[in-house]
């Protein structure tokens, strides 16, 4: 059966009682049980394994990457020409300039702009006079 727990002496258990009796004489109480515990059931699923993701899902990663990469590019060749227009002693084209640069990064030398800027003897300190 079906009941609601009340404290002793309560005023409401008698109409709690005549309540779940009358919707148990109208079936209510069988509809309600079939429609809440009998058809909820979740359909069987063979494959349980996560699915792999395609090009559709991560694609949007290699547009930003790429786009990453191309504003990089343009930051380091618009930087690298600013140097150049910086540096003194320019007698190059600004195309000959780059491309010795280009070859000094390759072989991993000094760049143009550090070798222009070091002194051409190096001042050697003069002794403290001792007193």
């Amino acid at each position: 059966g079906y009941g609601i727990g009340m404290p002793l002496g309560s005023v409401y258990r008698d109409e709690f009682d005549l309540a779940i009796l009358k919707l148990q004489e109208d079936n209510r109480l069988e509809i309600l049980k079939r429609k809440w515990w009998d058809g909820g059931k979740c359909p069987k699923e063979e494959d349980h394994r996560a699915k792999g993701l395609g090009m559709e899902n991560i694609g949007g990663i290699f547009v930003v990457l790429v786009c990453g990469l191309l504003v990089a590019i343009f930051m380091a060749v618009l930087e690298f020409v600013w140097m150049l227009k910086q540096t003194p002693g320019n007698e190059q084209s600004m195309c000959e300039e780059m491309l010795q640069e280009l070859h000094g990064i390759v072989l991993c030398r000094d760049s143009l702009q550090v070798r222009r800027r070091r002194p051409a003897t190096m001042l050697r300190p003069r002794p403290l006079p001792l007193e």
